[in-house]
């Protein structure tokens, strides 16, 4: 088959974001419907947050932190009361 979803390795993980190092267009691939509405809430290193967004289906979602500096971010992932991180690191040339 030639679905979407087949080169992205989910592991353990049920949650997925690449690329990582990213330019700051950053995909989100969600392999359970049960985890919508999907909270999406960006931070930079000194925890101020600098982006928010929510996701409501399992299709594919991606946000754009263009115009960012570049460095480390974390990501927190908010669905069924439950927080997952994921920590970036974005490269602008």
């Amino acid at each position: 088959g030639t679905g979407t979803t087949e080169n992205i390795s989910f592991s353990d993980d049920f949650i997925v974001i690449y690329p990582n190092p990213s330019d700051g267009k950053l995909n989100i691939a969600i392999k359970d419907a049960n985890e919508f509405p999907l909270k999406v809430k960006v931070y930079d290193i000194l925890g101020k947050k600098i982006y928010e967004t929510s996701f409501e289906t399992a299709d594919y979602n991606s946000i754009n932190l263009n115009g960012i500096s570049n460095g480390l971010y974390i990501i927190n992932l908010e669905y069924n009361e439950k927080i997952e991180s994921r920590t970036v690191i974005v490269k602008q040339d």
